[in-house]
């Protein structure tokens, strides 16, 4: 499964979410999710730099359930675009997991989110995503698009939507921003 998004900063996630409502997208998951990325650059062979491997808890804010997951994150296949192949397993404890990584000597990097989904029926999701430590963004996802083209065309109508035209595509994840705030 291939992958497409960016993020984009906002000021006011609840403005960007009547906006989408008034248009006709609905909220479909309510969640906090807890991420823990795996350190991998003690890996010989592993471009650990270009891949991600993350152990996720993700609890529903609405029925309390939670849920946790594996992913590996593959390299990036564009540049202008956060884009790369994804696989991804659940697990029944992410928590005890990620204990397993430490205790193996690894090092492991939190990333911690408030997040809500949007959706339109379509083929095009909007996460608005309050990140601990970071800040709000909205992220505009799209799974196996049929071209990089195609990303944009639908990218650039969900911007103009919002009112964001003229705001940057940010293609670094949460953790690579998050890295790049600890360097400062």
């Amino acid at each position: 499964m291939k992958e497409y998004e960016v993020k984009i900063p906002v000021k006011d996630l609840e403005e960007v979410e009547e906006v989408l409502k008034a248009r006709g997208w609905s909220v479909i998951g309510y969640f906090r999710e807890v991420d823990h990325y795996i350190d991998l650059r003690r890996c010989v062979g592993i471009p650990a730099e270009r891949i991600a491997f993350r152990v996720r808890e993700r609890c529903d804010l609405a029925s309390g359930r939670c849920a946790g997951e594996v992913t590996y994150k593959g390299e990036p296949i564009e540049s202008d675009v956060k884009a790369r192949e994804e696989v991804s397993v659940g697990v029944d404890d992410p928590g005890k997991l990620a204990e397993v990584f430490l205790r193996l000597g690894f090092e492991l990097y939190r990333v911690s989110k408030v997040r809500k989904v949007m959706d339109s029926g379509g083929d095009v999701r909007v996460y608005l995503d309050d990140v601990e430590g970071l800040g709000r963004f909205i992220e505009v996802e799209m799974m196996n698009p049929p071209s990089k083209e195609e990303y944009f065309r639908r990218l650039n109508e969900v911007k103009e939507m919002l009112g964001l035209g003229g705001e940057e595509n940010i293609t670094l994840s949460y953790l690579e921003l998050i890295l790049r705030r600890l360097k400062k």
